[in-house]
């Protein structure tokens, strides 16, 4: 939105989505809230840019700078604000150059860079913060879902215009995650490999058959090299992550040792002006108890420990020895605590491998009921029951890969479910020989001194025609006797 003395853009879009490097990352909603309550102008100026170096391309737009290390300004947002998932970005005033590119067009959307907390540059140590705005033209942007920018008021830039100037600027920083284009996919020597053997793939089914391109390029060994980019993109997001934890262990042990410099209590081993009253408070016990333990009088305990007297080396020594002594119990509650920490994480680890067994049996139990589908169907000999549930078990169905237009995108598990229940049933009763007419009458001359009972042999050839025309077994006594009964009728 644009007001007569702010001119409010939609800049970022919280969620998960390829940064410039082709890693997936996270941005949440508290990392966008981090980003606005650590953003102070008067500290760090996150300039407004349009850059020819980084891809941001506008058209017809040509910096002029010094070098390709620097960039012109065309603006300073003045604040930025939260709204649910989105980050905007107010400015009092940007460049008459900036406000007519909005006006033609050639500016459709913005796209952000943020100092990661632990990165060495960044201006709010151990905080998400704003490292600059871009404008893009014809480059497609990676936040997709941002309103598209307002354009300013024909007298606003007048009232409000800023004068661009040349910025130092590093496309490489260190510890900088940046959202400038769009990703369609990391550009991994694994996936560009398996898109130049998939389309060889489709081209050699094309002009050979499936057969020979199952022998040369097998479908399975493509999806090997997409799992691979897989676990490096997963790998480079856990990295990503990591350091993010480290920043904040970092910011939370920064943050004990500034409490522990207000307690006097703290390294008392080595000050020499140690604040034995403050110690004596916390520990809990009488001057007397003191006293005896240290075998210092109750009158030299009283004046260290509540007159501030500084003691010699040899009372040092002694009350540092009872006090340490009373220090172990607290290491004891603390490794009471650490036990019961870790016996809180094996819980946690069982709770979790009862979580996945759980998830492993559904996954049997949905398996074996379709293969139970295709025997009941006839499209699968029950023998192979067994050895087909193993099989799409141990098939990955975990990342979908692109098949024909028939199939779409699918896991190789479903696709190879999609092949079997696509299959024609057996059909167990077809015959494998099938006769369409009877037998003809045998013809032969019987040897010297027999003959041929000729209605016998009719009789026979007819109970031979009856046993096949009924479905009997002529080689069984019982049907062979019905067919010759139905054949003297």
């Amino acid at each position: 939105m644009a007001t007569s003395n702010l001119y409010e853009v939609e800049i970022f879009l919280a969620g998960t989505r390829p940064a410039s490097n082709g890693v997936s990352t996270t941005i949440t909603p508290e990392y966008l809230q981090e980003v606005v309550d650590s953003y102070n102008p008067e500290a760090f100026r996150a300039p407004l840019i349009v850059s020819g170096n980084l891809g941001h391309d506008i058209g017809n737009y040509t910096d002029k700078t010094v070098s390709k290390s620097k960039e012109l300004c065309h603006g300073i947002p003045s604040s930025l604000r939260r709204v649910g998932d989105r980050l905007y970005a107010g400015f009092e005033k940007i460049s008459r150059d900036f406000a007519q590119w909005v006006r033609d067009k050639q500016i459709h959307s913005f796209s952000s860079s943020f100092y990661l907390p632990n990165s060495p540059n960044n201006p709010y140590p151990g905080k998400w913060s704003l490292r600059h705005i871009a404008g893009l033209g014809t480059t497609p942007p990676a936040c997709k879902g941002l309103a598209p920018p307002p354009e300013p008021p024909s007298d606003w830039c007048e009232a409000g215009e800023f004068e661009s100037y040349a910025i130092n600027f590093q496309d490489n920083e260190e510890g900088v995650i940046s959202f400038g284009m769009y990703v369609s996919s990391p550009q991994s020597p694994w996936v560009i490999t398996a898109d130049l053997f998939q389309l060889l793939r489709e081209n050699m089914i094309d002009s050979e058959d499936l057969e020979t391109a199952n022998r040369v390029l097998p479908a399975d060994q493509i999806a090997a090299l997409r799992d691979a980019a897989t676990r490096d993109a997963m790998k480079d997001q856990q990295i990503l992550q990591l350091q993010m934890q480290v920043a904040q262990l970092q910011q939370d042990a920064d943050d004990d040792d500034d409490d522990d410099d207000d307690d006097p209590s703290v390294g008392y081993e080595e000050n020499e002006m140690t604040d034995y009253k403050a110690i004596l408070k916390k520990s809990g016990m009488t001057l007397a108890e003191v006293a005896k333990e240290s075998g210092l009088t109750p009158q030299e305990v009283s004046d260290i420990c509540q007159s501030g007297k500084v003691p010699n080396a040899k009372q040092k020594k002694a009350l540092d020895k009872v006090f340490a002594s009373d220090s172990d119990s607290d290491e004891d509650d603390s490794t009471d605590m650490s036990e019961e920490l870790e016996q809180k994480a094996a819980d946690l680890a069982a709770r979790e491998e009862a979580l996945t067994n759980r998830e492993r049996a559904l996954e049997h139990q949905e398996v074996s009921s379709f293969v139970e589908g295709l025997v009941k169907e006839g499209k699968l000999v029950s023998g192979r029951r067994e050895d087909t549930i193993t099989l799409l078990l141990n098939t990955p169905n975990t990342t979908e890969i692109e098949f024909s237009e028939s199939l779409g995108k699918k896991t190789p598990r479903q696709a190879l479910m999609t092949d079997y229940a696509s299959r024609k049933a057996w059909n167990f009763s077809e015959d494998i020989v099938v006769r369409e007419t009877a037998p003809s009458p045998a013809s032969f001359s019987a040897p010297a001194g027999y003959s041929v009972d000729g209605d016998s042999n009719k009789i026979y050839i007819k109970a031979i025609a009856y046993c096949e025309s009924h479905k009997l077994d002529r080689n069984n006594q019982t049907d062979w006797n019905q067919a010759l009964e139905a054949s003297m009728r």
